[in-house]
């Protein structure tokens, strides 16, 4: 896939070409949006990655999902405003270094987001959505393959190619975020020297954090979680936000979230599950929002408990990466309409 950024540069053999005059939509547009805009937000071939990246950032902190930050809802000490200039802050980053490593520009959008708003608001984020777009824009045109196994196949090779160099780049930018509930492990901790191969150390990570786990696994969850969030949004014709507040409770009902279980005793994953479970059972009209149910709303004041330890964030980390597949598969299919789905 094509991507031109700010600068004009060009990378890959495009399948969606830009020109200056039509880079983005105006990202500082995107993230002006009024919040029932964003909820109908339908992706356009002229964005640059980066603006798909601010949109997926943007859409997913905008969803009043339980547990987590959103416009109603702010932490002590850090509020959807901190989310919404993370999300341009990152948009720009991926449209200023197009032809970068991936543990470059994760290490460089991690800095970006240090510098700008001065604490942690997207590591994992970054993390998933850096070989996202790297991926991205080596794919080309392919009337016989869908986008999205194009995009499959181009992931394995992003993360199969990563060097030493990106090990080490990708230790410093989690160092430089400096993440709450890491722990301590023997082999392949954070606070040790980087491997050589990074994918050593993901692998052995992916039995307790997910976000390593779609290194692992070439992003299947990820990936999965788009295809659902499609379902939802195009044969069940919800909005945006009603769709990753939907997933977010059937995720946490199947897997719980793995930030929790890092920081939190066995006893409360599995209660975030059971609460989630009964959310999705509940009997309530159809049609009504999710967060106007009482099962929800014992959820949400369950995860915003003892501080925010209980704060799903690897979930919401994964939803953002799965709204950058959805955007950008939307697009292509539009883009691509001989090619199979």
């Amino acid at each position: 896939m094509s991507s031109k950024g700010h600068h004009g540069h060009t990378s890959g053999d495009g399948c969606c070409d830009q020109s200056d005059s039509l880079d983005t939509m105006n990202t500082q547009d995107l993230l002006n949006l009024p919040l029932t805009d964003l909820d109908h937000l339908s992706p356009e071939p002229i964005w640059s990655l980066g603006s798909y990246a601010a949109a997926a950032c943007l859409l997913e902190a905008s969803a009043a999902k339980a547990g987590n930050v959103h416009p109603d809802a702010p932490f002590e000490g850090m509020d959807y405003e901190d989310f919404r200039r993370s999300a341009e802050t990152l948009g720009a980053i991926f449209d200023r270094n197009e032809d970068v490593s991936c543990g470059r520009l994760i290490l460089l959008a991690v800095q970006a987001t240090r510098d700008e708003i001065g604490k942690n608001t997207n590591l994992g984020i970054i993390l998933l959505l850096a070989p996202l777009v790297i991926a991205a824009r080596a794919i080309t045109p392919n009337q016989a393959t869908s986008f999205r196994a194009r995009w499959k196949q181009a992931i394995a090779g992003t993360l199969s190619s990563l060097t030493k160099s990106d090990s080490s780049q990708i230790y410093q930018a989690i160092s430089t975020a400096k993440p709450g509930g890491l722990g301590r492990v023997e082999q392949m901790d954070v606070r040790h020297a980087p491997p050589d191969d990074l994918m050593v150390a993901m692998r052995l990570a992916s039995q307790w954090d997910d976000i390593a786990k779609q290194y692992a696994t070439d992003f299947h969850d990820v990936f999965d979680l788009s295809e659902r969030l499609d379902t939802y949004r195009r044969f069940e014709s919800l909005g945006w936000f009603e769709s990753l507040v939907r997933l977010q409770i059937e995720r946490l009902s199947s897997h719980g979230d793995t930030l929790i279980a890092r920081k939190n005793d066995p006893a409360v994953v599995d209660e975030v599950k059971e609460l989630a479970t009964k959310v999705l059972h509940s009997d309530f009209p159809a049609g009504k929002a999710w967060c106007s149910r009482p099962e929800w709303k014992r959820l949400d004041r369950f995860l915003r408990a003892d501080q925010h330890q209980r704060n799903p964030g690897t979930t919401a980390d994964l939803l953002a990466a799965a709204i950058l597949v959805s955007l950008l598969c939307d697009t292509m299919q539009r883009s691509e309409p001989h090619s199979i789905p």
